[in-house]
């Protein structure tokens, strides 16, 4: 497992989910102006919600790479090495959640345990269907879309940006349900699916 760990680059990857928590909470409070495209506003976007996005080339990191064809030959189960995986990205969000709980900062809690579990579900579900490459960018143009575009003229939220709006007790169900469904989906596809399109690559580069 050691080895596994250190081949999918979980100790960087650890450290990087560690830095976009620590940063959410010591900035906590901060927003960043960005104009309403459509609304023809400019309102302000929670910092936690631009370091959450870092989430997902974090994820990609972890989860891609050539790790994933080596183990699509592997005959052990490997349920244990994905569920490992999620626990090194994660823990760093458990653990500042329960810091901003100390503090009875519900909203912050809610707010990290939301955003960062939405961004590594939409990236592991990208990984699972697509290739690393989108898997890393479409969270970050998703971001750039809610932050520019999320907002009606009244100033609501549209229902599609709705981690940009404010943090509940449901939309943070909603985000981990998701990684539940993301981590089974890239359990199931994902190695499969690189080991499919890596002879393709091959001949698109020969």
């Amino acid at each position: 497992m050691k080895l596994t760990l250190k081949a999918h680059h979980a100790p960087a990857a650890a450290g990087l989910s560690l830095a976009i928590c620590a940063l959410t909470l010591l900035l906590n409070g901060h927003t960043i102006m960005l104009p309403q495209l459509l609304a023809g506003l400019t309102r302000p976007v929670n910092i936690g919600l631009l370091f959450a996005v870092g989430f997902a080339p974090t994820t990609a990191y972890l989860f891609g790479g050539d790790s994933l064809l080596l183990e699509a030959q592997a005959r052990r189960p490997l349920i244990s090495v994905d569920l490992a995986l999620g626990a090194v990205i994660t823990a760093p969000i458990l653990l500042a959640a329960c810091a901003a709980l100390t503090t009875r900062d519900t909203s912050t809690a809610l707010g990290v345990a939301r955003d960062g579990c939405a961004f590594i579900a939409a990236t592991l579900l990208l990984l699972a269907l697509t290739r690393p490459s989108l898997a890393a960018t479409v969270p970050v143009l998703y971001f750039l879309a809610i932050s520019t575009v999320g907002l009606n003229s009244d100033g609501s939220t549209h229902t599609w940006a709705w981690l940009r709006a404010q943090p509940s007790p449901e939309s943070c169900a909603v985000s981990i349900a998701l990684l539940a469904l993301a981590v089974t989906a890239f359990h199931c596809l994902a190695r499969r699916k690189a080991a499919a399109r890596r002879p393709l690559e091959d001949r698109a580069t020969t």
